[in-house]
């Protein structure tokens, strides 16, 4: 690092010219060094798969998908890729796990801090699922100038709504779709398990057609009923995107306007991570 001392004044100019063509270089080095391409591989770790994006200049160009269960298969996929930094995201396997994936690298682990002009709801930041502080800073970055609703339907529904001052209001998290399926099922001595085939769009004639009705309807009217109650508290229009699995599912089937953005968790990923290196 260059230092700048003082010295007597008749050498004080000299060293005041060094010292400024010295910054104008570093400037410029600095600037190229920003222009450079940088590729970034991007980990997500949820409750039942392992995905990994790599971002090349703000684009995804390739997303991988993994069961829990082929985190060797992962490791030895991933660790052939070809990227300049990378940022983890989990929030079902230990993040020190992928510090052994990729030794003399440095992790960036996904932190709510990372953005400290979003004022979140939570007393506690870091405490928020990880893939929520993703999908919020995506959703920021997309629709910098509006009120959104963020809606992950995945293993779990979780909403969660900013303002367009960046204000976190809080959030929601309940049963996923399968989820609701699964648990009529196990904790039950005779209901079938049943999947959204089952679903007539109407109101059921069967056991399991009145179980899908019962599952679908209640996870769309959560979507509604909240982002209703918060238009109304808030005086305000709330843009509805919605990620996760049963993303696009479910848009074909709830009344507001919504956008489906499959990679917002990546996207809000690679915001971080570019503001970090």
């Amino acid at each position: 690092m260059f230092r700048y001392t003082r010295y007597s004044n008749p050498f004080r100019s000299f060293h005041s010219i060094i010292f400024c063509k010295t910054a104008h270089l570093w400037r410029l080095k600095k600037a190229k060094n920003q222009n450079m391409p940088k590729r970034f591989l991007l980990i997500d770790a949820g409750n039942s798969h392992l995905k990994a994006a790599i971002y090349e200049n703000g684009t995804s160009i390739q997303i991988r998908r993994f069961q829990n269960a082929e985190l060797n298969t992962a490791k030895e996929v991933l660790m052939n890729e070809d990227f300049d930094a990378v940022m983890v995201s989990s929030t079902s396997v230990d993040e020190t796990l992928f510090e052994t994936w990729f030794p003399g690298m440095k992790i960036h682990f996904l932190k709510a801090d990372q953005f400290p002009e979003i004022c979140w709801a939570y007393s506690n930041p870091d405490s928020i699922g990880k893939d929520r502080v993703a999908a919020v800073i995506g959703a920021i970055k997309l629709h910098p100038q509006k009120n959104v609703c963020v809606a992950d339907a995945g293993t779990c529904l979780t909403l969660d709504f900013i303002t367009k001052e960046k204000l976190h209001l809080g959030g929601i998290i309940s049963p996923g779709l399968k989820m609701r399926f699964t648990a009529m099922h196990s904790h039950t001595g005779k209901l079938p398990l049943v999947s959204e085939d089952d679903f007539t769009g109407q109101m059921g004639s069967s056991t399991e057609s009145c179980m899908a009705a019962g599952a679908v309807f209640g996870i769309i009217s959560e979507i509604e009923y909240h982002l209703e109650m918060q238009s109304k508290q808030q005086n305000a229009q709330f843009d509805l995107i919605l990620t996760g699995g049963d993303a696009n599912y479910l848009a074909q089937r709830i009344k507001p306007a919504n956008f489906v953005v499959s990679d917002i968790v990546f996207q809000g990923m690679n915001a971080a991570l570019a503001s970090l290196v």
